[in-house]
């Protein structure tokens, strides 16, 4: 990535987005083998949440679009368009680092990526479309509860020691902060009931989790992160320690199950302005 410039410029259309659809320019060219604190495990965390994200994005652009025809607020339409547009650059971006990231360490993430496809397969193949749009409205709400931990911790943050990581990890918190009400307003406008979005959520990550450690055991594997034992507990703790990020973001997730939840009662307007900034964004 250009580490002067971060590109927003925003995409054209016939509606204008209701929040930018950025492009930037990322240069991987060079890309650290353990990019988390030259640590094995939290690196291998993040290179299979990085790995899942070209074809989750997928999923979730298509669980918005498939009920879209039921939305008549053109707000919310203008919303979804840049949803949709984030989501699609989000997905591509990550699927660029992981090929270099494969090229250069020669951990297969494409392997990742296929298999991610299969489950968002039978995700669509076995749930009704209202369903798709519960899983999506509760995984918009992880997301944007992990970037709101990056930008409560820019210790943590410090940890990408590579300064192009560090952007693109702030670039995707900070879209995934803008549209983290889009996929939630749009089920709650097609009607989608309390109960479908509780249950949803737990039944997602029921899936996916155990799934997500068996990737991340296969990685560090491969990488031969098991062999330094003292890495492996800071790494360990980096994760699920006391002040570890999943740890952490716990209070935040419950928070969904409230009835009367609503993504944008997390405000967090002030440090996203100052991300804004420090990425040379205009808005």
């Amino acid at each position: 990535m250009n580490q002067e410039n971060l590109s927003c410029t925003p995409s054209s259309s016939k509606r204008a987005p209701a929040f930018p659809i950025r492009r930037p320019d990322f240069d991987f060219s060079r890309v650290r083998r353990f990019t988390y604190d030259d640590n094995a495990l939290p690196s291998a965390f993040w290179a299979v949440l990085q790995a899942l994200f070209p074809d989750g994005e997928k999923f979730f652009i298509k669980s918005v679009r498939d009920v879209r025809t039921r939305i008549d607020d053109p707000k919310l339409q203008r919303e979804i368009d840049a949803f949709m547009g984030q989501e699609a650059n989000h997905g591509r971006v990550h699927r660029e680092v992981n090929e270099t990231a494969q090229k250069i360490h020669g951990v297969d993430l494409k392997a990742i990526e296929r298999r991610t496809a299969k489950i968002m397969a039978m995700f669509n193949r076995i749930h009704t479309p209202m369903q798709r749009l519960a899983m999506t409205a509760g995984a918009e709400h992880f997301t944007a509860t992990v970037a709101r931990f990056l930008l409560r911790h820019p210790e943590y943050l410090a940890g990408f020691l590579d300064a192009n990581a560090r952007r693109l990890v702030m670039w995707h918190a900070l879209e995934e902060r803008e549209h983290r009400a889009v996929a939630f307003d749009v089920y709650q406008a097609a009607g989608g009931s309390y109960w479908m979005r509780a249950v949803m959520l737990p039944w997602m990550f029921g899936v996916l989790a155990p799934w997500v450690v068996f990737e991340i055991v296969k990685v560090m594997v491969e990488v031969r992160g098991f062999e330094d034992r003292a890495a492996l507990r800071r790494g360990f703790d980096s994760l699920v320690g006391r002040k570890g990020i999943l740890q952490k973001i716990g209070p935040g997730m419950r928070d969904y199950f409230r009835r009367d939840f609503h993504p944008f009662d997390d405000d967090q307007s002030t440090l996203e302005a100052e991300w804004r900034r420090e990425l040379g964004w205009a808005n």
